[in-house]
């Protein structure tokens, strides 16, 4: 898989040279202040993670731990190594079982949120049971919830997957249970450390922050990544409508604002969006490719082998030729084109 990552985002980039219940169950919380950063100086943090050269590796990342899903010869191995101290310790996960991590926050702080697969069997749609896991720094793992799924041909299939992220305490995930063919009621989940509560009914892409504030981003019509889509805040006993527009993608708080990656195809848009009014400021970059959003920088995936980090701020900009695949809220994960090697580059307030 990280090969043909990479060689997927370069074609891409070649090719390109109703309203739901809302239940508010989240605590109340005070947003960390946004200060002004240079680019170069987050760059300096990059550092080679040591993982073995399977093709098939999945990493998620914040400022001080990175995970690594390496899958060989029919099983897959979680490992989570220490930034600091560069120490590693491999998580016990089911034997048989396909393991993920998804973007926007599998891992923060010791915790890391992941999702096993079991596959049923073997037909057409694939049978499967997602299965959602909570893991902290004892590396004991905690099941959170049994979702029945089904895999098919159809690409779009894997958004009903259960996307687990976490802020270091609380864990969010989508519920969608299908069976023969139907999807049930598709909720958005939070576990708070002591039980599982609704946070919102319906489809839609979310994140969460360190003081647990929840952004949710919505279809108003039909899921099409072209449609109306509305962005909320859930805070305390609130839940605020913040801003709409067309187009689909995962939303990332930090401080006031919240950066709204575009999901649409060959995207170089990452809209800014301030809490408190509403307003919309849009990061572009003609010519690369929107890989995401840290709490401090976008990045850009563009020609030539190379990437762009642009302070949310818009103040400066820094090309690198190192080349950054995923923008995870507290880290930028990509490879260095040099020895191939995977690196971190940890973001934080």
């Amino acid at each position: 898989m990280a090969r043909s990552l990479l060689l997927g985002a370069f074609l891409v980039l070649l090719a390109c040279s109703s309203r739901e219940h809302v239940t508010p169950v989240v605590a109340g919380s005070q947003a960390a202040p946004i200060t002004a950063v240079d680019p170069a100086s987050v760059l300096a943090a990059t550092t080679a993670i040591d993982v073995p050269d399977y093709e098939d590796i999945e990493l998620a990342a914040d400022d001080r731990s990175a995970a690594a899903v390496i899958r060989a010869h029919g099983a897959s191995t979680l490992v989570v190594t220490d930034l600091v101290t560069r120490q590693t310790r491999t998580i016990a996960t089911t034997p048989g079982r396909d393991v993920q991590l998804a973007s926007g926050g599998a891992v923060r702080k010791d915790v890391v949120a992941y999702v096993e697969r079991e596959d049923l069997d073997n037909e057409t749609p694939r049978k499967v049971m997602w299965h959602v896991f909570v893991t902290g720094v004892d590396g004991k793992s905690k099941e959170l919830d049994a979702i029945p799924g089904e895999i098919s041909d159809d690409p779009t299939a894997s958004r009903w997957a259960p996307a687990p992220i976490t802020n270091g305490h609380d864990v969010l995930w989508m519920r969608a249970p299908m069976v023969d063919g139907h999807l049930g009621n598709v909720q958005i989940v939070r576990w708070d450390g002591a039980g599982t509560s609704l946070i919102y009914r319906g489809q839609a892409r979310y994140g969460i922050d360190d003081a647990g504030r929840v952004a949710i981003a919505r279809p108003t019509g039909s899921s099409d990544a072209l449609a109306t889509w509305e962005l909320l805040v859930i805070d305390g006993s609130s839940a605020k409508p913040v801003a709409r527009r067309s187009g689909g993608g995962a939303p990332h708080l930090f401080g006031t604002d919240i950066a709204w990656s575009r999901t649409t195809y060959a995207s170089s848009t990452i809209d800014i969006v301030d809490i408190k009014s509403g307003a919309m400021r849009s990061i572009t970059q003609q010519g690369c490719l929107s890989v995401g959003a840290s709490v401090k920088v976008a990045v850009f995936l563009c020609d030539n082998h190379r990437s762009r980090i642009v302070p949310l701020d818009q103040r400066s900009v820094v090309d690198t030729a190192s080349v950054f695949l995923r923008a995870d809220p507290y880290a930028i994960i990509g490879r260095d084109l040099r020895d191939g090697r995977w690196t971190v580059t940890p973001v934080g307030y």
